[in-house]
């Protein structure tokens, strides 16, 4: 008897509605046109690779940056005005055995408002924005999620901050990088339970990222480690 599989398809689309900056913190960090990237994620004892591609696009007479990234189960698409470094559009595809996920998500800008904040479409997402850190007058950078709610009274914050200079190893070659970490508080007596995430950017223009650690949850949960394996530019 053959055994019948059901797979179910979702998919989700949500408009928001933001202000638009008035003076952007992020800056271009220049990002060529066929940019190529290939990591290494481990987490835990799994190890997987992640592709990431970049187009420089226009749209509406707007440059854009369009990042494609893509692993076994996951196509992920971001897009980000090239100007300003701010994310506009969300796309996730998930495919597992028994169903396919699809969610996007695109911003509609209105009115001007403080620039010392990230707006991003969630965590993942915000590696892509951080290109953009004012890395040479660095500061404390308050990180928001994008969401369709236009109050928000949590005391839950996020920041971004530039630590050091150091450098990674990356195929036998060091590579001069800055290093930032995420400081999440707001949870009381639970924030120390919160696992420390950095990210290690390129000094040199176009400040790709180089690797990133933390943990995937709260503490006791797996380690994560992503890290460069590749860095080119397609050619024509």
């Amino acid at each position: 008897m053959k055994r019948l599989i059901l797979k179910i398809i979702l998919f989700i689309h949500v408009i928001i509605t933001i202000p638009l900056y008035a003076d952007n913190i992020l800056s271009d960090p220049d990002i060529p046109d066929r940019e190529y990237i290939e990591y290494t994620l481990k987490v835990g004892k799994k190890i997987s690779t992640i592709i990431e591609k970049v187009r420089v696009i226009e749209e509406q007479g707007i440059k854009i940056y369009r990042f494609i990234s893509t692993s076994k189960n996951k196509n992920v698409e971001v897009r980000l005005i090239k100007e300003l470094m701010s994310q506009i559009y969300y796309s996730s595809q998930v495919e597992k055995d028994d169903y396919n996920l699809n969610i996007s998500r695109a911003v509609k800008y209105n009115k001007e408002i403080s620039k010392d904040e990230i707006l991003v479409f969630d965590m993942s997402t915000l590696v892509y924005s951080l290109r953009g850190f004012p890395f040479k007058n660095p500061k404390t950078v308050k990180i928001s999620i994008l969401n369709s709610s236009s109050e928000d009274n949590s005391e839950f914050q996020m920041k971004i901050k530039l630590v050091k200079k150091e450098k990674q190893k990356v195929n036998d070659k060091e590579i001069d990088c800055y290093k930032l970490e995420l400081v999440i508080s707001g949870m009381g007596i639970f924030d120390v339970m919160i696992p420390k995430t950095y990210f290690w950017f390129s000094v040199d223009a176009p400040h790709y990222l180089v690797c990133s650690k933390g943990k995937a949850g709260l503490s006791g949960s797996s380690k994560y480690d992503l890290r460069l394996l590749k860095y080119s530019i397609v050619k024509d």
